[in-house]
């Protein structure tokens, strides 16, 4: 009797840990540079983590949240800098963010555009 109870609480705490693990792909964000998955699990980490800690804190971490043309009006976003790209001349051309909600559901990979800031034309990445 007992080890079936050992057996069924393993069973729960296993799939409880499946259901936690994040898995990323690389993400295509044009001019020939792909954002690799580990980078995109680092950065998601670090947010996740950021976010954990700033809400139970009871705070709402203003200094990343996402209000660009790419934001939802209903789903508070989250910002967080994976990686950049420079030209030839060591300039700063574009950066890459991963976006997620407050409670820290993925929601998507972006590129800030040629030479422009965060939130004014920024795209999408797409999955490779």
């Amino acid at each position: 009797m007992h080890s079936n109870r050992l057996l069924s609480c393993i069973g729960v705490w296993f799939v409880s840990a499946i259901a936690v693990v994040q898995c990323f792909t690389d993400y295509d964000c044009g001019n020939n540079f792909v954002v690799k998955a580990d980078m995109i699990q680092t950065a998601y980490d670090k947010i996740e983590q950021y976010l954990r800690g700033a809400t139970a804190a009871g705070e709402y971490p203003n200094e990343i949240r996402y209000n660009g043309n790419l934001a939802s009006e209903s789903i508070p976003t989250y910002f967080w800098l994976i990686t950049e790209s420079r030209n030839s001349y060591n300039e700063l051309t574009e950066r890459y963010f991963i976006l997620t909600s407050q409670s820290g559901a993925f929601l998507g990979i972006l590129s800030t555009g040629w030479m422009l800031k965060i939130g004014t034309n920024d795209t999408l990445c797409h999955p490779v």
